[in-house]
């Protein structure tokens, strides 16, 4: 069952690097796109090497260093990001990642991705990956499928997972040819961080 998941994890990844395919746009159409979080300094795209204060890696591509931030941040030590897409990050939000791909997100390159990153926080997760009690902001329903967290009107997902000891909110959103996947703590009513 263990070697199962990391080959289901590699066919999923390959399918959704299919869904995001074409090439890499090297124009910078669409770097310029600030994520959907509020924001005095203006999104940048990933330089090819890292700025000052930009986490940095054994690579040397800031673009992995900010995905390693942000997985670090969420709890996920192998989040990815989407195949063939550009990374977009803001210095004054790091729970926030937005993916640029060449062309639209379609439903099948969204849901791809989200299952991909549900799978990873299911993996994560010592509670697996569940609603929310909102009376006493406590653990609810377990949630096996990304289909009961999932609105493929809007291409969006939300759900809830235990990183670390406190419970953990992400979602992810796509609009036009953006993914932005933003992570949330949850606090409880006492105005801590809440425990699952």
């Amino acid at each position: 069952m263990k070697k199962l998941l990391p080959i289901a994890l590699i066919m999923v990844l390959a399918l959704s690097l299919a869904a995001c395919g074409g090439s890499n746009n090297s124009d910078g159409a669409g770097s310029t796109a600030a994520p959907p979080a509020a924001s005095s300094t203006p999104a940048q795209t990933a330089p090819s090497s890292a700025p000052d204060d930009a986490p940095s890696d054994n690579s040397g591509n800031a673009a992995d260093g900010w995905i390693d931030s942000f997985a670090a941040a969420a709890g996920i030590p192998t989040f990815v990001a989407p195949p063939e897409c550009e990374v977009v990050f803001d210095a004054n939000s790091p729970r926030t990642v937005t993916f640029i791909a060449s062309s639209d997100i379609t439903e099948g390159m969204f849901s791809s991705y989200a299952q991909v990153v549900f799978d990873l926080c299911r993996a994560a997760s010592p509670d697996g990956i569940y609603t929310i009690n909102y009376e006493g902001v406590t653990k609810g329903e377990e949630v096996v499928a990304l289909s009961d967290v999932y609105s493929g009107d809007i291409l969006m997902a939300v759900w809830y997972y235990t990183a670390g000891e406190y419970i953990s909110q992400i979602s992810l959103k796509a609009e036009g040819n953006a993914i932005t996947v933003l992570l949330n703590d949850v606090y409880n009513q006492e105005g801590e961080l809440a425990k699952p």
